[in-house]
């Protein structure tokens, strides 16, 4: 047999192998696409996690409050849920909490914050969060907010500019989105940040997050002709939400009339201590003169 021979007949019984560093591309770049697909499918989940979880997961009852279910419609015929906390003090604030959070559980806080500011306080619900089936996304949230403000309205005959919003974390996008649509009396935005999808990107650096994320909450557009009061707060060390969030959204604001409180050592869950509550009375009480 020729060398020829030897090397076709060699070959055929070894074939060719893909190098080493092809193999492992390969690998990556399905592991990748694999990552991406899973984090469009569960953008939803990832984003609105509260509303996954049972109302009964905290031990809301224990936190002594005067709050009692208001129901009011929103878009879709749905029917949300808030917590409301009245007081004759004249004065009326309607909270929007974070993503992975539900207005039944802000019972105590709401109470707390009304006792510390003399106001009626709704603590509004988003569709999704109280077990009612529904799927929440940025536009219905925004629908939702909006109805919370419009229930306010009807339920003490007042209108929109009676009403402070005070967004926490994600809530804070939904309060931007009430004051681009609604003259409201001035904005508390609490550990919130300038862009959503800025923030997502921040979490996920390996991904193109500002390309393919549909949830994007950007309070800089929506409040870039806001020239009402704007209080916010925020801590040093949130690891969640990075300060420089709050900063960048501070730097776009066009309103003259705004506050900024950054919190030594405060991180994004930590609680909002009587101290701070003192400060957002006192904000609010400037906003009246």
């Amino acid at each position: 047999m020729s060398a020829i021979e030897t090397n076709t007949a060699e070959s055929s019984v070894h074939p060719k192998r893909r190098p080493v560093w092809r193999r492992i591309t390969a690998v990556v770049l399905v592991s990748y696409v694999v990552v991406l697909t899973a984090m469009l499918m569960l953008e939803s989940y990832l984003v609105f996690p509260g509303a996954s979880k049972p109302n009964d997961l905290k031990d809301w009852q224990s936190s002594p409050s005067s709050a009692t279910p208001f129901e009011y419609p929103s878009t879709d015929d749905v029917t949300i849920t808030g917590q409301l906390v009245r007081h004759d003090g004249g004065g009326y604030i309607i909270y929007f909490h974070g993503n992975g959070n539900k207005a039944i559980w802000n019972r105590g806080f709401i109470q707390r914050l009304s006792d510390a500011t003399s106001c009626t306080v709704l603590a509004a619900e988003y569709r999704g969060y109280n077990e009612d089936g529904h799927r929440p996304s940025e536009r219905k949230l925004v629908d939702d907010s909006l109805a919370a403000v419009d229930a306010m309205c009807d339920e003490f005959n007042i209108a929109p500019d009676d009403i402070i919003v005070y967004g926490s974390s994600l809530g804070g996008g939904c309060a931007a989105a009430v004051a681009q649509r609604r003259p409201v009396a001035g904005v508390i935005l609490e550990r919130s940040f300038d862009r959503l999808v800025d923030v997502a990107a921040g979490m996920y650096p390996f991904l193109p997050v500002r390309w393919l994320m549909k949830t994007r909450f950007d309070s800089v557009a929506r409040l870039k002709e806001f020239d009402g009061p704007i209080l916010q707060l925020h801590g040093d060390k949130d690891g969640i939400v990075p300060i420089k969030h709050a900063r960048n959204l501070e730097s776009e604001l066009t309103s003259t009339r705004r506050q900024f409180i950054e919190v030594k050592d405060w991180n994004h869950n930590d609680p909002v201590d009587d101290n701070l509550l003192h400060r957002i009375a006192l904000w609010i009480q400037s906003t009246r003169q």
